[in-house]
């Protein structure tokens, strides 16, 4: 998946699946994916629910990673298994290499979020997220 076009799509069906845990406008999700492209992934689909985006490397510190996720006040974490060990349980960890979490992802239609799926609009702010989160942002197009 290296097309900005599958990047979209497969944002737009987690956001959906993010929706069902609480994400929208305001909400912090800790994304624990390193510099994979997952993380650009996850940022996207977070952005456009107008989520709080707090990224967390998994292998710094487990005391940096606890003060981090408490100051966000997260409940929510997106991460792979090979970087959960670490994590820790008060926040509801998202595997996104289960086979569960992949099928209900699989589940939700790719298609364009609209206002009804966010249940309401995006605020400023999250749009500049959403700019930033862009494929071509961090090289992850096709021929990059």
């Amino acid at each position: 998946m290296t097309r900005p076009s599958d990047i979209d799509r497969r944002s737009n069906q987690l956001a959906r699946m993010l929706i069902a845990y609480g994400v929208g406008p305001g909400v912090s999700v800790v994304l624990a994916l390193g510099g994979r492209g997952e993380s650009v992934l996850a940022h996207r689909a977070v952005a456009k629910l107008g989520g709080d985006v707090v990224h967390i490397d998994p292998l710094m510190p487990r005391d940096r990673i606890l003060a981090t996720i408490a100051n966000a006040r997260a409940d929510l974490g997106i991460t792979i298994a090979p970087y959960s060990a670490p994590l820790p349980s008060s926040v509801h960890w998202l595997e996104l290499d289960n086979p569960d979490i992949e099928r209900e992802c699989d589940e939700q239609w790719p298609g364009p979020l609209t206002v009804r799926d966010r249940g309401g609009a995006l605020w400023a702010r999250s749009l500049a997220e959403l700019r930033w989160s862009a494929p071509e942002q961090h090289g992850i197009i096709e021929g990059a």
